[in-house]
């Protein structure tokens, strides 16, 4: 599967709600690694299509946050 796929998966399945008709996220992941940065590449992404491998370390984040005024 790529990358882009479970993004694709992701948004489809959240925006099913009626509670989040717009699931407005540029990405809902990222791989892990021993850098420095916070979020590593490759991130789950439209257009990533790179494919997820055995043994890949990853965090999947379907997070929603809101705020009114």
């Amino acid at each position: 599967m790529k990358m882009s796929e479970l993004y694709a998966g992701v948004r489809a399945a959240v925006e099913k709600s009626r509670l989040i008709p717009v699931y407005a996220r540029g990405h809902v992941g990222h791989s892990i690694s021993v850098t420095a940065t916070l979020e590593d590449d490759p991130k789950f992404s439209p257009g990533v299509d790179v494919e997820f491998k055995p043994g890949m370390c990853v965090s999947l984040e379907t997070s929603y946050m809101g705020a009114e005024g």
